[in-house]
């Protein structure tokens, strides 16, 4: 989702052009929503069409971004979260 933030502000804010540096602080603010809210909007529209090649493409950069940030849980890690979840529900019942 990140990647796709920084992609999308960038062409968001390549339209304003340069101006004083506050002028350009305010406009950055201002559009956090807007590029928050297209961003998940694409995302969230690519992720629905997956079997056409365009949203595969937009999708591709976030799922290789998240390859290199993530690995399989060792045995280990699976047991101490089973426990830890089993933990849970039994307190709430």
């Amino acid at each position: 989702f990140l990647f796709l933030v920084v992609i999308i502000s960038a062409l968001i804010f390549a339209l304003f052009g340069w101006h004083h540096p506050l002028v350009n602080l305010a406009i950055r603010i201002l559009m956090i929503p807007v590029v928050a809210g297209l961003a998940y909007e694409v995302q969230r529209l690519a992720s629905t069409h997956l079997d056409r090649p365009l949203a595969r493409a937009i999708a591709a950069p976030g799922l290789w971004l998240q390859r290199l940030t993530t690995k399989e849980p060792e045995d280990e890690m699976l047991e101490v979260s089973i426990d830890a979840m089993t933990a849970v529900c039994e307190d709430c019942k």
